[in-house]
C-alpha cells in the first residue's frame, strides 16, 4: 500500500471523516474506489483510510470545509454546540506525534508504535491514530484507534483515546510488552504513565 498514491477530494475528507466519527455506514462503492488500501474488512478499511487522509489535511480552508459539511451532510448528530477546547487549535487539521515507543507483542514480534492526535473541526472531534512498523520492516500499518469529542483537553483526550485502544487490544490478545520510550515531546511523565500504564495492558519489561 502507498499512501503516497492516493488522491482525496475534500468531499472524500468530508465523507470519511463523517463516517467514522459519527459511527455511519459508508457506501460499498465509495470505499471501493481507494483501491490502493485493498482490505476486505470494511472497518479495518475506514480506520486505515482515515488515518490515512489526516496527512493531507493541511491545505484545507475552514471556511470551504464548513460550507462543503452543511452542503453534503446537512445536519449530524449531538456535538454542533459543544465548544472545542482553546487548545484543540495546536491540532487542528496537523497530527501532532504524542510520543512514539518500541514494543514487543505476544508473538514476540517488535514494533516501533507512533501515537498522532488530530483535531477535526467544525465536526468538533479528535482522532487518535497510530503508525505500526515491525522491526523487521514487513508489517506496516496506519490506523485510526479512536476519537473524543473536542470540548476535551487534548491531553486528556489522547490518555483516553489511547488507554481505551490498549485494553480493547488486550481483550483480543494483542496486548503490548514496553521496551523503550523512543520518544515523548508532549506529556510530562505523570502524564505519561497515566497514559500508557494505569487501568491499560501495556507492561514494562
Amino acid at each position: 500500500m502507498n499512501k503516497n498514491c492516493i488522491r482525496f477530494e475534500l468531499t472524500d475528507l468530508i465523507k470519511l471523516f463523517y463516517y467514522y466519527l459519527f459511527e455511519k455506514k459508508p457506501k460499498r462503492n465509495f470505499l471501493s474506489k481507494f483501491v490502493e488500501v485493498p482490505w476486505e474488512n470494511h472497518n479495518f478499511k475506514l480506520q486505515t483510510l482515515v488515518a490515512i487522509s489526516t496527512e493531507f489535511t493541511h491545505h484545507v480552508s475552514i471556511p470551504n470545509w464548513s460550507i462543503l459539511i452543511s452542503e453534503i451532510i446537512g445536519c449530524w448528530p449531538n456535538n454542533q454546540n459543544i465548544v472545542n477546547h482553546p487548545k484543540a487549535i495546536n491540532f487542528l487539521f496537523k497530527p501532532k506525534n504524542l510520543f512514539e515507543l518500541f514494543v514487543e507483542k505476544k508473538s514476540q514480534n517488535k514494533y516501533f508504535e507512533s501515537y498522532n492526535l488530530t483535531y477535526v473541526p467544525v465536526f468538533n472531534y479528535y482522532i487518535g491514530t497510530l503508525d505500526s512498523l515491525s522491526l523487521d520492516g514487513f508489517e506496516k500499518k496506519k490506523i485510526a484507534i479512536g476519537k473524543i469529542e473536542g470540548s476535551v483537553d487534548p491531553n486528556e483526550a489522547a490518555i483516553k483515546i489511547i488507554k481505551s485502544f490498549l485494553k480493547k487490544e488486550e481483550m483480543t490478545g494483542n496486548s503490548r510488552n514496553l521496551l523503550e520510550i523512543k520518544k515523548n515531546e508532549i506529556f510530562e511523565q505523570k502524564k505519561l504513565h497515566d497514559c500508557l500504564y494505569r487501568n491499560s495492558s501495556l507492561k514494562k519489561i
